[in-house]
């Protein structure tokens, strides 16, 4: 069952405003409870080093996504089991230096655009 795209909220990190978007907001009266922490999907580091690179997402209007999930099990269902994660304070979310217009909470990506999908 589809649901209706998400609403926009809007919320502060560190005095700058970010978009969010949620498949969980019911009606665009509700309000969102940001978690403290996230968990953001990222590729695993090639060289076996711990820089890690967080996964954006273009979306169809052309802005960039940083998605983000409030729980371990969300990002699972989500994007996959195969999807490597870290966890951040949603705090510094806009200091990760990499640049996005809009975060992306508990949104399911296509099951074919998961890591280890087939086909």
């Amino acid at each position: 069952m589809r649901t209706a795209p998400a609403s926009p909220v809007h919320i502060k990190i560190n005095f700058r405003v970010i978009e969010i978007m949620s498949e969980r907001q019911e009606s665009r009266s509700e309000r969102i409870m940001f978690p403290p922490v996230v968990y953001v999907p990222c590729a695993t580091p090639s060289d076996g080093g711990t820089d890690v690179t967080l996964e954006l997402r273009r979306m169809a209007d052309g802005r960039t996504a940083l998605l983000t999930y409030s729980a371990l099990d969300r990002l699972v269902s989500c994007c996959g089991p195969n999807q490597p994660w870290i966890l951040l304070p949603a705090a510094k979310l806009d200091e990760v230096g990499v640049s996005f217009d809009v975060i992306l909470l508990d949104i399911a990506m296509p099951e074919e655009l998961w890591r280890g999908a087939v086909g």
